[in-house]
């Protein structure tokens, strides 16, 4: 990983190459950044099939939707992907947390490396009511990804992940 937390172009091409994605397919990145992960599968699918126009179409406008917590990411993302030809008059991003809540949309692939910045709009409160946004050492490898919820998030086995 470089300095910043971005991903290598590489590793991202290896990671779209894994997953397939295929036209018609939607695509998210709920944490997107500077777009990598998009511009990749955008890529993957225009050059690995043959498109009719329809087709191209979808891929431009409908395929790809994107969610940025912070304004300039967010700029940035769009202003990249219109320049490679991708979206139209209205880009289709969220800026908002896109851990707040259920958005009621459903994608075929999530394609996204971890979010790298400390900007966040959810606070967990531990059992001492002390306020945390990092999570214990163990608690990626004892009790899996974090819960947020309204009150302490707790793993599936009822422990308490973060401090």
């Amino acid at each position: 990983m470089r300095p910043g937390g971005k991903f290598p172009r590489a590793l991202i091409r290896a990671i779209v190459d894994v997953v397939q994605p295929k036209p018609g397919e939607t695509i998210v990145d709920p944490a997107v950044s500077t777009g990598g992960f998009l511009l990749a599968a955008h890529d993957y699918i225009a050059h690995g099939n043959r498109l009719d126009r329809d087709q191209k179409k979808h891929l431009k406008l409908e395929v790809l939707w994107w969610w940025e917590i912070a304004d300039t990411p967010a700029r940035l993302c769009t202003m990249n992907l219109l320049l490679q030809g991708i979206g139209g008059d209205e880009a289709p991003i969220v800026v908002d947390d896109a851990i707040r809540g259920d958005p009621g949309t459903r994608w075929k692939i999530v394609l996204s490396n971890p979010p790298f910045g400390r900007k966040s709009s959810v606070t967990v409160i531990n059992e001492e009511a002390s306020r945390s946004k990092k999570p214990s050492p163990s608690c990626a490898t004892t009790c899996g990804p974090p819960r947020a919820t309204n009150s302490a998030t707790s793993c599936s086995t009822s422990r308490r992940c973060w401090r």
